[in-house]
């Protein structure tokens, strides 16, 4: 089965979750290596959730889920 076919009930969630989270750190203009440090994971990770080849540990998906949000925030308060 290949990843993203949606055939299978969590490959194409699999897929989708990892192109949401590449959509909205492209959009905000930050690296892999920034969402990475912020989420306190390896960029390699991060990597691997937007390629789909890899989930994100459960206890992220309440950081993942408020991701655009926290973007925004970090923006607004910790840049120059």
């Amino acid at each position: 089965m290949e990843a993203g076919t949606g055939s299978s009930s969590g490959v194409y969630n699999f897929v989708f979750i990892g192109n949401k989270i590449k959509r909205l750190r492209k959009k905000h203009n930050v690296n892999q290596d920034e969402l990475a440090k912020y989420l306190n994971v390896s960029f390699q990770a991060v990597s691997k959730w937007e390629n789909g080849t890899a989930y994100s540990d459960i206890t992220l998906i309440p950081a993942l889920a408020n991701l655009e949000l926290m973007i925004k925030l970090h923006l607004i308060y910790f840049t120059d």
